[in-house]
């Protein structure tokens, strides 16, 4: 990116820094997720700032960016840190349910011989027979 390009970019992120925090907490309802969707935001458009300042509506297409950003984070919840107000007696008690449920199936899998893992069938019932070649 040359000089113009990088200081149009500072220019348009600092006069809608703060807009863009207000909209990621209308989203999230959390300062700190807030902060975390534009840094993660910012630093998309700042790799596709020649192709972003192209567009005509620069301001949608940053709120959209910012929207998909949330949703990303969400799709995986189980990668995210939570608060909580006390430490856990165990990991596992704060786990969501698709999170132990993978880790189930990780050690379901790993007791198949190799051949066989790339066969287990998906879904509530799993059977565990070995693939036969």
């Amino acid at each position: 990116m040359n000089q113009a390009d990088e200081d149009e970019y500072r220019q348009f992120v600092s006069a809608r820094l703060e807009p863009l925090r207000v909209t990621a907490f209308l989203l999230c309802r959390d300062w700190h997720t807030a902060d975390d969707l534009v840094a993660i935001t910012v630093g998309k458009l700042y790799r596709h700032w020649r192709r972003v300042r192209r567009v005509e509506h620069v301001d949608a297409y940053v709120r959209g960016m910012l929207t998909n950003a949330w949703l990303d984070e969400r799709r995986r919840p189980w990668r995210r840190e939570r608060s909580t107000d006390e430490l856990p007696d165990h990991a596992e008690a704060y786990l969501p349910e698709a999170a132990l449920a993978d880790r189930e199936q990780r050690g379901v899998t790993r007791r198949l011989p190799v051949g066989g893992r790339a066969r287990v069938p998906a879904g509530p019932a799993r059977l565990l027979v070995p693939a036969i070649r």
